[in-house]
């Protein structure tokens, strides 16, 4: 699934390119992209990828929260839930 996720960032990253590298939008980027970063996802000053391994019985695959400022409604911090170990062993079920 890293894979995965590192294509698409890079597609995120390039459709963000589209507008102009002076438009204000700042690029993705991949701290570590071979174990984990040692960031802990509730860290305001960080947007995480957060992949957990462990299947869950719901089914969920995912979620991403995110934290915006109470007064203006901006959003300053936003963080990916990718359950992996869901996608692992629901995937040969529906396919």
């Amino acid at each position: 699934f890293l894979d995965a996720t590192l294509q698409s960032i890079d597609k995120m990253n390039q459709a963000l390119n589209v507008f102009g590298a002076d438009a204000g939008k700042p690029e993705i980027e991949i701290v570590n992209k071979t174990k984990a970063a040692g960031i802990h996802p509730g860290d305001l000053r960080y947007n995480v990828i957060n992949l957990i391994d462990e299947p869950l019985a719901n089914g969920l695959l995912g979620y991403g929260p995110s934290v915006s400022n109470p007064m203006t409604g901006e959003i300053i911090k936003g963080h990916v839930n990718q359950y992996a170990g869901v996608a692992r062993t629901g995937v040969p079920f529906y396919w």
